[in-house]
Formats: C-alpha cells, sequence, structure tokens
C-alpha cells in the first residue's frame, strides 16, 4: 500500500508518518526519513543524487553536478548523517560525481563502488580526475560493481543488476541497484538507456519493483515499454532541473509511464522526495514549496 502525505493535496485524505507520530506524542519534522529504510531522491537540479538511509545504516548513490556538492553535503547533515556505508557513482557523467569529491572530503566511506570502465573508455574529464584523486588521498576502499553483488545495508539489501554488457556509451555502463527491503522494492537505473534495459531484461533477474528511478532524467531513449513492463512500477522518479535545455523529461517517457499506470514525481517539480518503507507499504512526501 502507498500512503501520501497530505502535501500532495489529495482530494482525499490518508494518514501520513506525520499524522501517526503526532497521535502518539511525538513531534518530528522527518518522520519518513525515520522509516525502517526511507529513500532520498535529492534535488539538485539537472542531475541524480539518492540518499538510501535505515535506522543504522547509509548509502549514497551520485551526488549531483559540480557545484552542487555543498548542498549535498548539507542534505546529509541534515539527515544526521555521519558516516557512509556505501558510495556509488552509477557511471562518470558530470551530473552525477560533479559532487561527490565534496562528499568524501566531509563524510567517512566504507566502500565505495562504481561500474567497470575498460581503460579506451576511462573518462579524461577534470572532474573525474578529481574524483579519482580525492578516492586515492582519502584511502577509501573502492571496488568495482558485478551483477549479482548484494550489499546489505541494515534490514534492506541493494543488488546489482547491471551494467551486464561492455559498451563505449558511458549512459548504458550505468550501475542498476535494486533495493528490497520486505515487500517493497526500489529500481534505481542511473542513466540506463533502452540497450542497458534489455540487457536487464533478458537476463533473467527479477525486475519488478514498486518505485522506478526514471533512467536518464526521463530521456525518450529510457524506460522503453518492454522494461516498464518487466518493472510495473507504481511509482516512478524523474530527477532533473527546472526549464533543462535537454528537454527532460520527455513526452514520449511520460506517456509510457502513463500507460503502465505509474504515478510520476519529478525534483523539478516537487523538489527532493522521500520515500518511507517498513517493509510492507510506502509513504510519500516532498517540498511542497518547490511548485509554488
Amino acid at each position: 500500500m502507498i500512503t501520501y502525505s497530505p502535501s500532495l493535496n489529495l482530494p482525499f485524505e490518508l494518514p501520513s508518518w506525520s499524522d501517526i507520530f503526532v497521535q502518539a506524542g511525538l513531534t518530528d519534522n522527518s518522520t519518513i526519513s525515520r522509516s525502517p529504510i526511507s529513500v532520498h531522491f535529492i534535488d539538485v537540479g539537472q542531475g541524480d543524487c539518492i540518499l538510501i538511509k535505515t535506522l543504522h545504516a547509509s548509502a549514497l548513490v551520485d551526488a549531483g553536478d559540480r557545484g552542487k556538492g555543498e548542498a549535498v553535503v548539507q542534505y546529509l547533515r541534515n539527515q544526521n548523517i555521519e558516516k557512509l556505508d556505501y558510495v556509488f557513482i552509477t557511471h562518470p557523467d558530470s551530473d552525477h560525481i560533479g559532487g561527490m569529491p565534496e562528499v568524501l572530503e566531509n563524510f567517512k566511506v566504507s566502500k565505495f563502488i562504481m561500474p567497470a570502465i575498460k581503460k579506451e573508455n576511462m573518462p579524461t574529464t577534470k572532474i573525474f580526475e578529481k574524483l579519482l584523486n580525492t578516492i586515492r588521498n582519502k584511502q577509501i576502499d573502492a571496488e568495482t560493481a558485478v551483477p549479482q553483488d548484494v550489499f546489505n545495508l541494515g534490514d534492506a539489501t541493494l543488488t546489482v543488476l547491471a551494467p551486464i554488457s561492455s559498451t563505449s556509451k558511458l549512459n548504458n555502463m550505468s550501475i542498476v541497484l535494486r533495493v528490497v527491503m520486505g515487500k517493497n522494492s526500489f529500481l534505481l537505473t542511473g542513466d540506463a538507456e533502452i540497450e542497458e534495459e534489455m540487457d536487464m531484461i533478458k537476463s533473467g533477474y527479477p525486475l519488478q519493483s514498486d518505485v522506478l528511478k526514471a533512467g536518464h532524467h526521463g530521456s525518450k531513449n529510457s524506460s522503453g515499454k518492454d522494461f516498464l513492463r518487466a518493472v510495473r512500477p507504481k511509482t516512478v522518479i524523474v530527477s532533473c532541473g527546472r526549464d533543462n535545455s535537454y528537454g527532460h523529461p520527455s513526452t514520449e517517457a511520460l506517456e509510457r509511464f502513463s500507460q503502465v499506470g505509474a504515478e510520476v514525481f519529478r525534483t523539478d517539480r516537487h523538489g527532493s522526495i522521500v520515500i518511507g518503507s517498513d517493509g510492507e507499504n510506502i509513504s510519500i512526501d516532498y517540498d511542497n514549496n518547490k511548485s509554488k
């Protein structure tokens, strides 16, 4: 079951985590983030940044573009994050790794995971070089992702589903993670496009998920019909910048989300989106002031 916060302005009323805490005599403005697991799709404009937080552990997936590091660090501090058990970069595009050096400078990181990239495809950008230097200087334990790797995060599991095939396209090298907490699941796809989606379908790996983070910011080249039929998401999150020059999310992708009956939330309209789960039900909240 999905429970929406009252800030969603639905024509009917459902109890939110905040309601439950208030009725119990407790007050907290971040009750969803205190769920057994909460997944935070942080508003970093045109880019990706996702915090996965359990009661005693946390992981970060990407960190937005250059200039967003300070905001990401502040968001993590506001969530009382002191260390990160896992940090993933889905792929080395600037809008996914730009803020990561600042994160690594400010938090203890137990393990850093990145996709395996062949030497001939290795980026030569300054921001990627800075990231590698930071990992080296901080002596962070780093490894490459392998399909079916499983990372335990509290009572949740993070399973690597991709990349499966080698390619020269960085987007299709994206690490794809399926996060499972009890009966609830989240699929985080980086910038995966239809080529990588088809690899996952052919793999036979379980794809069905309650929540899908749309690949490549809702590009028309991601979230193909076959993939959406396999995932069957109830909720789709699109991480993109307001009035971005790429036209994300595309009308084609939005139409495909509609065809599978998924509710769409967008960081350009809703700000940071937080989804909490107790392993049975999920609750969704966002910054209601973003769209005003």
